[in-house]
């Protein structure tokens, strides 16, 4: 019986190691880095900027963003000391 264990462990151990083997042997394309773009940005209540890095693609997310909060903001319906005005 405990040989057959013995037996097992080792073809499962054996197993293991040559999916492992085969997955080292398939190289994956690495991504395109892209380049950092840094920006100094005012923070309210600190008289030094701070510094803040993003893709290109995460500035234009964000200035995206930014954007559609600014319209929504503009577009929401005015309020007065909680009564509507219409």
């Amino acid at each position: 019986m405990r040989q057959l264990l013995l037996v097992v462990m080792g073809v499962a151990a054996l197993a293991i190691s040559s999916g492992a083997v085969a997955q080292k042997a398939e190289p994956t394309p690495s991504p395109a880095k892209e380049k950092k773009i840094c920006r100094s940005e005012s923070v309210t209540g600190s008289i030094m900027p701070h510094r803040t890095c993003h893709t290109a693609s995460e500035w234009k997310q964000q200035e995206e963003t930014n954007a559609a909060n600014v319209e929504a903001f503009r577009n929401r319906p005015a309020t007065t000391a909680g009564v509507s005005r219409q």
